[in-house]
């Protein structure tokens, strides 16, 4: 999925056994890319989850439904423009991510600062318990978020404008 992105240049929606399907970005937004300092392997949480999913199919099955729902949502956010539901919707989402074990107190303790300084939403990217954190923001507020994300140690941490309505 990753290199699909890169070669096409924008951004996608994925669905497995479908096809690649291009996403409308209706307004602007700002995102903050925070580097989490822990690095974990893809593989280890995914397997953790599959034995979580052998051992309890129904719940997990719930859950994988709701992240479903909650990504053609934020999908018709990013069409419309309306930004802050989709910061609704990744918070959201990272409680489940969190009930399926796949966040850790760094990746928290950074949503929670995020939204606390004024983010629309944040959440884990990535197989989580480390890597990168994903917060939106607006222009009014990504210096105060960004400042808070220092105060708790956040250290590396990239800006990115997404702009303008991808054709596809």
């Amino acid at each position: 999925i990753d290199n699909t992105v890169i070669a096409y240049e924008t951004p996608i929606f994925f669905t497995r056994e479908r096809p690649i399907e291009h996403i409308s970005i209706e307004d602007e937004f700002s995102l903050l890319l925070v580097d989490s300092g822990i690095k974990s392997h893809t593989s280890d949480v995914v397997n953790d989850v599959r034995n979580n999913w052998l051992e309890s199919k129904v719940a997990l099955e719930i859950m994988f439904s709701q992240i479903g729902d909650i990504t053609r949502k934020a999908r018709a956010s990013l069409s419309s423009g309306n930004i802050p539901a989709l910061g609704v919707l990744m918070l959201e989402n990272h409680q489940l991510l969190k009930k399926l074990d796949v966040s850790n107190n760094s990746i928290d303790r950074i949503v929670d600062a995020a939204v606390q300084a004024g983010a629309y939403g944040a959440k884990l990217s990535g197989a989580g318990r480390g890597g990168h954190v994903i917060c939106l923001v607006d222009q009014g507020t990504q210096a105060q978020v960004r400042e808070k994300l220092a105060d708790i140690g956040a250290s590396n941490i990239i800006e990115c404008l997404i702009s303008g309505t991808i054709q596809g």
